[in-house]
């Protein structure tokens, strides 16, 4: 049976680029880019306070999360392959006023036998199951998102919604862009051995996902935390998701999909709807990490589709 540990009062962490430079903490890197976008980020709500906390998986596994709010959660954010609970730091914040939320940390990094996305949405549906009673929302970041598919067709009456972020582009790209990191990455360190040269290879990926306006702060963090995942558990992730049949998911899904792209590359809006999914937003000038390059739009838009799954 999954486990609950206690959680503890968060202290909010300094991110480290690759360079083994400190940067500014991810906290205010959110309003970096909200004041690079011209606009003042959601305000936390009052009193929030974020703390950690940990689950016994029944495999033995530990799975770690970030949570703001109290109650029952409403909102389960998931990673993508290199990204981390911290990411979310800003959506907790804004949406920790109002109920309980969760970011959940890159459990498959720590848990070798995770090594599809099927078994991965196990992990996920076991820890749904210890956290919430009822449905709640998901929403996945890039390969998180196929994740967060999966375990929605296992656990069925656990997921309202789910929100793919910057994973779905049209019909034939629909791996959470897998394909386009695996390429990269191979090029510069086929096998993952090499930790040096998968991290550079990781590090140039991350910049030219973002927006090239994109604060440099704000890009030397991301950059670095993507640099700083490890190689086998990312590659791991990334092989299982370009072999994920996301296609054949969407057509099984139970529960409306909402895509949340930035508009670079393009986004075919009308293959999407073609195949089920239930709406597209499109952020202007974001690159792949909507949640810090533009954390006030981007909390908005999951907000607006929060209302849209709430029971009537």
């Amino acid at each position: 049976m999954t486990q609950k540990r206690a959680h503890t009062k968060y202290r909010y962490p300094t991110a480290v680029a690759a360079t083994g430079a400190l940067v500014a903490p991810i906290t205010l890197l959110a309003l970096v880019a909200a004041a690079a976008c011209g606009a003042p980020a959601e305000p936390p709500g009052p009193g929030v306070e974020i703390r950690t906390g940990a689950l016994r998986l029944p495999t033995g596994a530990s799975l770690r999360y970030l949570a703001a709010g109290h109650g029952e959660p409403r909102i389960v954010f998931v990673p993508c392959w290199a990204c981390n609970a911290r990411f979310w730091q800003a959506q907790l914040e804004a949406f920790g006023g109002q109920s309980r939320v969760v970011a959940l940390e890159p459990f498959w990094q720590s848990d070798p036998a995770v090594a599809t996305v099927v078994l991965a949405g196990e992990r996920l549906r076991s820890a749904l199951e210890a956290l919430a009673t009822g449905p709640v929302l998901l929403v996945g970041h890039g390969t998180g998102a196929l994740l967060a598919l999966e375990t929605a067709l296992q656990a069925r009456g656990s997921v309202s919604a789910i929100v793919a972020v910057e994973a779905f582009r049209s019909a034939d790209r629909l791996d959470g862009g897998a394909r386009a990191i695996l390429a990269l990455l191979r090029a510069g360190d086929p096998a993952g051995s090499d930790a040096r040269a998968f991290a550079a290879a990781a590090h140039d990926w991350a910049m030219r996902a973002l927006a090239p306006d994109t604060h440099p702060v704000l890009a030397a963090a991301i950059a670095g935390g993507v640099a700083a995942s490890p190689a086998p558990a990312s590659l791991a992730l990334l092989e299982a998701a370009e072999r994920y049949d996301t296609r054949a998911a969407l057509e099984r899904a139970r529960v409306p999909v909402f895509v949340l792209n930035g508009d670079r590359p393009p986004t075919d809006e009308t293959a999407l709807r073609g195949l089920g999914v239930a709406a597209v937003t499109l952020l202007a000038g974001v690159g792949h990490f909507p949640m810090l390059e533009a954390p006030d739009r981007f909390t908005r838009a999951v907000r607006a589709t929060l209302a849209r799954t709430r029971p009537r």
